[in-house]
């Protein structure tokens, strides 16, 4: 049997960021601050888990990923 779990999935972060690009020191930053979506992460029978995630609102990204037990 496979087992759903879904989620919402709110975040909010901040910056700016600085890092170095070759020599020369760079600030950035994103757009928006927060992001918004939903998911799910789906159990399958045995040792393995899959999830996805669709974040639409403010920086906008999708993720999909697994994992297994041992």
């Amino acid at each position: 049997m496979l087992a759903r779990m879904p989620f919402a999935s709110p975040r909010a972060f901040g910056g700016p960021v600085s890092w170095q690009l070759g020599r020369e020191d760079v600030v950035g930053s994103d757009q928006y601050h927060y992001s918004v979506g939903v998911g799910g992460t789906y159990r399958v029978p045995g040792a393995l888990d899959v999830f996805a995630e669709v974040l639409a609102l403010g920086e906008r990204s999708m993720s999909i990923g697994g994992s297994v037990a041992f």
